[in-house]
């Protein structure tokens, strides 16, 4: 199955993603935890 169409990630998916290396694509896109945040003080901003 290709990783945009998963309904449920887990933690023993994403270690996977890790320890094979999986790198960004058009359907993937890491972002750190702060990215995510509701709270903006917490996310980094570049300029």
């Amino acid at each position: 199955m290709e990783i945009h169409k998963r309904e449920e990630y887990d933690l023993n998916f994403l270690q996977s993603l890790i320890d094979n290396g999986i790198e960004e694509s058009i359907n993937i896109d890491f972002k750190a935890g702060q990215a995510l945040s509701k709270d903006e003080s917490k996310k980094k901003r570049n300029i």
